[in-house]
């Protein structure tokens, strides 16, 4: 039926309305439903993942029992807290405390700005390289720090690998769950680690070596950052080697646990020098950075062959 100007509607018909508007909208209101459940879907997962990583640092949970967790949740679902209460694995209190832990980690964190942009969790913490450290961190509290050692030595099978960067990066995520965390620059031939954090100190670990200082003299808190502090290598010796086999060092990684709970020691590349042997030895283990098309097979086979008499696990 065709209605003129002036005409009434068809009261039977009645008017025609375009729906698509009404549909558009809905449509988008479904779309920002969605997306609200995705993110709280993420939050939701970063909330289990920092529960479990505290489960797991205070002990309650072994390597095991974390696995149980996750093929539960695999199967079943679930909250991850849920799921080990679920199976016995911890008590409520136990999920509480650890839940109040989560709530009192480090949040106000000092200003950034002058580290190196290296420190991928220092300056984007959001990011997907970030989130992929913390996996890394995940892996060594339940492989290393959960079964009893506080130390762990990182290296590198050349120069330029990175292993600096990555223990810098370990060490500010271990302060980040609360715990307190000494990063030593134990390269004295090629030290990096000032380069990263680049704030002025004294002393470094080459002084304390020759006896020279104390050791609350060569430990640098990290300006506005209580939970890690560093130990620089100080002023280049022309004796690396000598240096770090001395009874100085020994005493050193044995007595820096009395007052940390991580100790990180950063070392020089495995095939370029026999420092990585001593340092090792006294750490207990090492963990080995390899980069991307730039690591041969070949020189991680013999970097590890190197390190087999210090009698370290390689942690990974």
């Amino acid at each position: 039926m065709v209605i003129a100007a002036d005409s009434k509607p068809d009261i039977k018909s009645g008017p025609k309305f375009d729906s698509r508007p009404d549909m558009r909208r809905a449509t988008a209101r479904a779309s920002q439903a969605e997306q609200a459940l995705d993110q709280r879907g993420q939050d939701q997962r970063g909330m289990d993942q920092r529960l479990a990583e505290l489960l797991c640092n205070n002990g309650t949970l072994t390597e095991q029992d974390f696995k149980r967790v996750l093929d539960a949740q695999r199967e079943h679902g679930g909250r991850f807290g849920d799921t080990a209460l679920r199976l016995g694995l911890v008590t409520e209190i136990d999920v509480r405390r650890a839940l109040a832990r989560q709530c009192e980690l480090p949040t106000m964190l000092p200003d950034v700005a002058s580290f190196s942009r290296q420190l991928v969790a220092a300056h984007q913490p959001g990011s997907a390289r970030a989130e992929a450290l913390r996996g890394v961190r995940s892996e060594l509290l339940l492989r290393w720090f959960n079964q009893g050692h506080t130390t762990l030595a990182i290296s590198e099978t050349r120069a330029q690998q990175g292993a600096a960067t990555l223990a810098a990066n370990m060490a500010w995520l271990f302060a980040q769950l609360g715990q307190r965390t000494l990063l030593i620059d134990a390269n004295l031939r090629r030290p990096e680690v000032q380069t990263l954090f680049k704030f002025d100190y004294k002393y470094g670990l080459a002084d304390f070596l020759k006896g020279r200082f104390e050791l609350k003299d060569v430990v640098n808190q990290v300006p506005g950052f209580n939970q890690l502090s560093i130990m620089f290598a100080g002023k280049r010796p022309d004796n690396p080697q000598e240096l770090l086999s001395l009874d100085s060092f020994r005493y050193l990684i044995e007595s820096v646990p009395d007052d940390f709970d991580i100790v990180i020691v950063v070392g020089p590349p495995v095939l370029e020098c026999a420092d990585m042997q001593v340092i090792a030895a006294r750490t207990g283990g090492c963990m080995l950075n390899m980069r991307r098309h730039r690591t041969r097979l070949a020189d991680l086979e013999r970097a590890r062959a190197s390190l087999a008499p210090a009698a370290a696990p390689i942690v990974g």
